[in-house]
């Protein structure tokens, strides 16, 4: 009875799918637990101040390779839907030939390949562990993962820039059902798209990029394994650099 949530409030309930397509089915509560006088059933519990176990578990059983793999996993494909996203966009605005719009575009390509890669690096190179387990490569799974916590911020931010003020002024389900509706037909119509098509792409657009909803997973992942600079000195930290600093010194030695 003791046990208290502070929930923040939902982003999207009681909305149309149409005005909010991803608030309205992807998000996730978030909330501050405060144990306020629980009861704790202590026979349940099998850590409990051993900081040894509490620090070395993770390590010992081998979990972050398959953690690590799903992370990946989880953000391949929300690259691969933001440059889809962005493609189609380009298309209905006649700037997908604007050189400008090409490069930035080319950012969000080399986030998904590059995330790719890292996954079927670390396939590939995968080894039976001590446990008897097929483990993933864990250093393509370190690297993608540190590295989408930045990327992933600049993903929406191409996004803002492809789609401009078509993210802004973007009319409602509502709207076209009444007396501008015919209106929104005439003058949002494109050469590939009609209006309500148009509004369709560029509410979707405004999800992921604008709306709290969009903000909402921005910090998400850039503090998702945690404080970013951490997880990377972590990285730095636990890489095999025995291998690198060979190669290099045989360059020095040369000269």
């Amino acid at each position: 009875p003791g046990l208290k949530f502070l929930c923040r409030e939902a982003l999207s309930v009681g909305k149309s799918a149409f005005d909010h397509p991803l608030s309205s089915k992807f998000d996730e509560g978030d909330a501050l637990v405060i144990f306020d006088d629980v009861f704790v059933p202590w026979d349940k519990v099998f850590i409990c101040n051993n900081v040894e176990i509490a620090n070395s578990a993770f390590s010992n059983t081998r979990a972050g390779p398959h953690i690590n793999h799903q992370i990946v996993t989880k953000n391949m494909a929300k690259a691969e839907f933001v440059l889809g996203l962005a493609a189609l966009m380009t298309e209905a605005l006649s700037t997908n030939e604007t050189p400008y719009i090409q490069a930035l575009a080319s950012e969000l390509i080399t986030v998904y390949e590059v995330s790719k890669a890292c996954l079927e690096a670390s396939i590939s190179n995968a080894k039976m562990n001590e446990w008897g387990v097929m483990e993933p490569d864990s250093a393509p799974l370190s690297a993608a993962k540190s590295s989408f916590t930045s990327a992933y911020p600049r993903l929406i931010e191409i996004l803002q820039l492809i789609g401009s003020s078509s993210l802004i002024a973007v009319p409602s389900d509502a709207d076209f059902d009444s007396d501008i509706g015919g209106l929104l037909e005439e003058y949002l119509s494109t050469d590939t798209l009609d209006a309500k098509q148009r509004t369709k792409l560029f509410r979707m657009g405004w999800d992921i990029s604008v709306s709290s909803f969009g903000g909402r997973q921005v910090l998400y992942e850039r503090f998702f394994s945690g404080d970013p600079h951490r997880t990377a000195a972590l990285s730095f930290s636990s890489y095999d650099k025995e291998l690198v600093k060979k190669r290099a010194l045989e360059i020095i030695d040369r000269g």
